[in-house]
C-alpha cells in the first residue's frame, strides 16, 4: 500500500486527509467513514466507482472527470461542486444534495443486464450501462437496440415514460431555479476558478534565487 493523500482544490498545499491505502477511492471510502469533512477536495479524474461517498460532505469539491459509476452519494452534499464530466452510471443520488439541481430521476432492474438508469434534468444527461447522451438520444438507442426484443423494449419505454412522468410534475419556477444552480455549478472558467482560489488562498509565491 502506499500513502495516498487527498488535497484541496483551491490550495494545493493544504492536505484535507492521507493514509495508507491501495487507491484513492479506497482513501476516500475511509476519509468518509470517519466523517472527515472533505468540502474544497480536489477529486477531479478520480476513479470512485462503488465508493461509498453517503452522506459526505462534498461541498465544493472537483469531482470534474471523475467516475462516480455505482457509487452511493445517497444523501451526500454536493452544492458547489464541480461535477462537468463525471460519470454517474448506476450511481445512487436519492437524498443527494446538489445545491438546488436536485432533479435526478433513476429506474432500473429492467433490461437484459438490469441495470440502473439514471436521468439528471439540469445536467441533460441519462447515464445507463456505458451509455452517456440526452435523453432524446437514449430514447433513440433504446429503439435501436431492442427493436427485435419486445419486453425490453417494453420495459425501457415504461421507464422513459416515468422520467418523463416525473420531468411533466415539476413546475416551471422549480425547473428555473434548477437550470440556474447548475449553470452556476458549471459556469466557472479556468480563470474564474484561478481568481477564486487567489481570493482564498492568495498567490504563490516564488523562492528568489536558485534551486
Amino acid at each position: 500500500m502506499a500513502r495516498l493523500q487527498i488535497k484541496s482544490r483551491w490550495d494545493d498545499s493544504k492536505i484535507l486527509y492521507e493514509g495508507e491505502a491501495e487507491t484513492l477511492r479506497d482513501l476516500v471510502n475511509t476519509a468518509v467513514a470517519e466523517r472527515v469533512d472533505l468540502r474544497g477536495a480536489n477529486l477531479g479524474d478520480a476513479n470512485l466507482g462503488d465508493a461509498n461517498l453517503g452522506d459526505a460532505n462534498l461541498g465544493d469539491a472537483n469531482l470534474g472527470g471523475a467516475n462516480l459509476g455505482d457509487a452511493n452519494l445517497g444523501g451526500a452534499y454536493l452544492g458547489g461542486a464541480n461535477l462537468r464530466g463525471a460519470y454517474l452510471g448506476d450511481a445512487n443520488l436519492r437524498g443527494a444534495n446538489l445545491g438546488g439541481a436536485n432533479h435526478v430521476f433513476s429506474f432500473g432492474g429492467i433490461g437484459s443486464a438490469k441495470r440502473t438508469t439514471t436521468y439528471w434534468l439540469e445536467a441533460g444527461k441519462v447515464w445507463c450501462g456505458c451509455f452517456t447522451g440526452t435523453l432524446a438520444e437514449f430514447v433513440a438507442q433504446v429503439e435501436e437496440t431492442h427493436e427485435d426484443n419486445p419486453k425490453f423494449l417494453a420495459e425501457y419505454r415504461a421507464g422513459i415514460a416515468f422520467l418523463e412522468a416525473c420531468v411533466a410534475l415539476i413546475p416551471e419556477d422549480e425547473r428555473e431555479a434548477g437550470r440556474k444552480a447548475y449553470a452556476e455549478m458549471t459556469a466557472k472558467t479556468e480563470a474564474e476558478f484561478e481568481a477564486e482560489r487567489l481570493k482564498r488562498v492568495g498567490p504563490v509565491s516564488t523562492p528568489k534565487g536558485g534551486v
